[in-house]
């Protein structure tokens, strides 16, 4: 029912010709003459190499080779960096050999302006991209910037082939290329054509304005929040009633469960969420008024309203449910009872499949532990326990070898009560699922950058480094 009124509302707009997407249809298609990027009139090269790692046929060809690239201004200089054993943080070696050797190129906390730093350090294997400030953001080269980590990333392949040179050329051409940066920029404007986003011009003003700026996204982000607000509305409207309607019941439902399944945390989220719904009234009240003619600007000033009635009633509707597979278990419902199992062996599965030695022979044993369990026995309840609590043994000690891998600061946390991830277990013996685990550890992963910058002075340059 959900997705039928999302989709009635999203059709309604569309055929109505509502402003909530004028914008993205009133965009221009981008022209490439929009995108040039303003040249470097004159470039200085710099190789440092305190540990002679290159020759000095090495050296002759980088010069030449820079000669290729028509550098993006604000870029002044370009430093080429090779460190044959650097500290940890190769951005430690840069600092230090700056401010002993070329000081003119490093301030008190940033990069000279106008500085571009590629270098790689051999020991531990590191590249990097540093720079001024002005190049660094009218480059895209601040840290979290997608260009940064992709020109790092050039420069990585020939490193590896032993070919410095080359590898250096790479991440220089890629992170400054006046040519390269403008293909880029009008490539992503042609790919964001049907997002409504358009970038200004580039020429003259670049330099003080910087090279990209992005026109229209104020006005993108409004209307689609418009757009969000009108289809979650007719949402709540339907729901929000209902759900007050069952709200009584399903407390004194949450409050009849006895069995161990249940413990003092489950209750207090319920009552959390119960208190959060009965606290909505006046706020739903504020926009009670609103109809589907109402405008653009009236459901605007009503969207952040509208989105937490809308999370709370889908929370609410997701406790609920949760709530009756637990009284379903605890009542003897066989059906019910398979499918938790069902559940639960499933995630013992999946965590013999991304396991090795005794965790993996571990999980086979209780995977077979649950095909033996009758869920129309009466010790049901006594062998799903036991079972649920050496689950959670197991994936306790698989959560804590992955937290040494992720470096994660805090572990998963368990499912709550109106959480998708819940299931009859959860919270016993400090039981979390084995998906929700997982499901950590790819968002720790993913979290943990890739280009990092950990100068360890405190000094705050601009760019970053990657190891290899």
């Amino acid at each position: 029912m959900k997705k039928i009124l999302a989709a009635t509302a999203a059709a309604a707009l569309l055929v109505g010709g509502g402003t909530a997407f004028g914008v993205a249809t009133l965009v221009a298609s981008p022209e490439q003459a929009d995108y040039s990027v303003e040249r470097s009139a004159d470039v200085k090269v710099e190789i440092m190499d305190p540990e002679d790692v290159l020759n000095p046929d090495d050296e002759a060809r980088m010069r030449r080779d820079v000669e290729r690239i028509h550098f993006a201004a604000p870029v002044k200089q370009l430093n080429y960096l090779v460190f044959k054993k650097n500290k940890d943080e190769v951005e430690d070696s840069v600092e230090e050999y700056l401010r002993d050797n070329h000081p003119d190129l490093i301030g008190d906390d940033q990069f000279t302006d106008g500085q571009l730093f590629v270098g790689v350090g051999l020991d531990p294997r590191q590249a990097f991209i540093f720079a001024g400030n002005d190049v660094a953001r009218d480059l895209s080269l601040e840290l979290d910037d997608g260009h940064l980590e992709d020109a790092i990333e050039e420069i990585k392949p020939g490193v590896k082939a032993g070919n410095i040179p080359a590898g250096l050329f790479a991440g220089a051409d890629y992170a400054a290329d006046a040519d390269k940066v403008s293909e880029e920029l009008y490539s992503d404007a042609k790919a964001n054509r049907g997002l409504g986003i358009g970038f200004s011009g580039f020429g003259a003003g670049a330099a003080a304005g910087g090279i990209v700026a992005a026109v229209g996204a104020t006005r993108r982000r409004k209307a689609q929040r418009i757009a969000t607000a009108r289809e979650d509305w007719k949402y709540v409207s339907r729901a929000y009633g209902d759900t007050a309607q069952r709200l009584n019941a399903i407390d004194v439902r949450a409050h009849s469960l006895q069995s161990a399944l249940v413990d003092a945390r489950m209750r207090e989220e319920w009552e959390q969420l119960r208190d959060e719904f009965l606290n909505l009234d006046s706020k739903v009240s504020a926009f009670a008024s609103l109809n589907e003619q109402s405008s653009d600007e009236e459901f605007e000033q009503a969207a952040s309203g509208i989105e937490e009635a809308k999370s709370i009633c889908d929370r609410v509707d997701t406790a609920e449910h949760n709530i009756d597979r637990l009284y379903a278990v605890e009542h003897a419902d066989i059906n019910a009872r398979r499918k938790e199992l069902y559940e639960l062996r499933k995630d013992l599965i999946e965590a013999r499949t991304e396991s090795t030695g005794g965790v993996a022979e571990e999980a086979s044993r209780l995977i077979a532990v649950s095909e033996e369990i009758d869920a129309a026995a009466p010790e049901f309840m006594d062998r799903y326990l036991e079972l649920v609590e050496r689950a959670a043994t197991l994936f306790g000690q698989i959560q804590t070898q992955l937290q040494k891998e992720n470096e994660a600061d805090e572990l998963a946390a368990r499912p709550r009560i109106d959480e998708p991830s819940f299931y009859p277990g959860v919270g016993y013996h400090g039981f979390v699922p084995f998906m929700a685990i997982s499901s950590w550890n790819s968002a720790s992963v993913a979290s943990s950058p890739n280009v990092s910058s950990n100068f360890s002075s405190g000094f705050a340059g601009a760019g970053g480094a990657s190891s290899f």
